[in-house]
């Protein structure tokens, strides 16, 4: 899934530029649909 590997990408360049501090990062994601009413949040902390 193309959402799935680019935002993991992404992630991974955030944490190896060092711009990360502590050892957790807290991630929220909001997906919407184009005309639909869709309007969700994946919200979830992940260790480093």
């Amino acid at each position: 899934m193309l959402v799935r590997v680019t935002s993991q990408r992404e992630i991974e360049n955030l944490v190896r530029s060092g711009e990360v501090k502590g050892g957790k990062l807290k991630l929220r994601m909001p997906l919407s649909a184009e005309v639909t009413p869709l309007k969700h949040v994946v919200e979830e902390t992940v260790a480093l």
